[in-house]
């Protein structure tokens, strides 16, 4: 690889024939084995699926180039991708899909909800369970996001009886 501050160069290590048929031809100019970190994400409001990211640290410097890129996870074709760098930090989170073997389930209590009228008040409890069942041999870390509503409104107050130790972003 040859670069200077507009533009990269590849040179293939392999000689091609590209036939004039004026059909799209692909060619892989390099494979890399970037190490990565793996983390399952979930949002069980949205979807209760979990997505498995790799989490690529100083990725600068394996001459990444915004585009369709083809995956490979543990020597199984994962799929292609198309990612920008624009939005990207020091760590470039990539997705690798959704992994049919975590199941996860996101249940209103049906005990702990209730709704009082005080006055002019109006009380609403809810209380949701989220379950996680680990079918792989192996364990995983897994970030799951849930949300609490966030007021605008001045009338309006929102109180938080338990986390659960969940990590709270009161501004969102």
């Amino acid at each position: 690889v040859q670069s200077n501050y507009f533009s990269m160069e590849f040179t293939p290590s392999a000689k091609y024939t590209i036939p004039t048929d004026q059909k799209i031809r692909q060619i892989s100019f390099n494979r890399e084995n970037i190490p990565a970190s793996y983390e399952y994400y979930c949002v069980p409001k949205l979807s209760t699926s979990a997505f498995l990211t790799a989490r690529i640290a100083d990725w600068g410097k394996y001459y990444l180039l915004p585009g369709e890129a083809s995956i490979y996870f543990a020597d199984s074709y994962v799929g292609k991708t198309n990612f920008s760098l624009n939005n990207a930090s020091d760590t470039l989170n990539l997705s690798l899909g959704k992994d049919n073997k975590i199941i996860i389930k996101r249940d209103i209590i049906k005990d702990y909800t209730e709704t009082k009228f005080l006055s002019r008040n109006i009380i609403r409890d809810y209380a949701f369970e989220i379950s996680l069942l680990n079918n792989r041999s192996e364990p995983i870390t897994i970030n799951i996001q849930d949300q609490v509503p966030v007021s605008t409104h001045e009338d309006i107050e929102v109180k938080i009886a338990d986390t659960s130790g969940a990590v709270l972003e009161n501004a969102t």
